[in-house]
């Protein structure tokens, strides 16, 4: 059985590769990504409080500064209320 400290470690590290591919440049990429990180915090929910604040803060108008990360953020828009669960 895996203890509860290895799992979440294996969810940060995870989570820190995914919150980096969600501002890819392949729409498809960012997407998995999105999915991929709701179900981390499915999995460990106490990463929603590391997670959220940083999709939040991403939301800003001010925090995009390249032209693939508008889609991103109307993506996360849409979905912000999945991850938050």
């Amino acid at each position: 059985m895996i203890s509860l400290e290895t799992v979440r470690f294996l969810c940060g590290y995870l989570a820190s590769l995914v919150i980096e591919g969600l501002y890819g440049k392949n729409g498809l990429m960012s997407q998995f990504c999105s999915q991929c990180l709701k179900n981390l915090v499915g999995i460990d929910p106490t990463l929603g409080r590391v997670a959220v604040p940083f999709l939040l803060g991403a939301l800003d108008p001010g925090a995009v500064n390249q032209s693939h990360q508008v889609s991103i953020s109307y993506i996360l828009r849409l979905k912000r209320h999945v991850v938050l669960l």
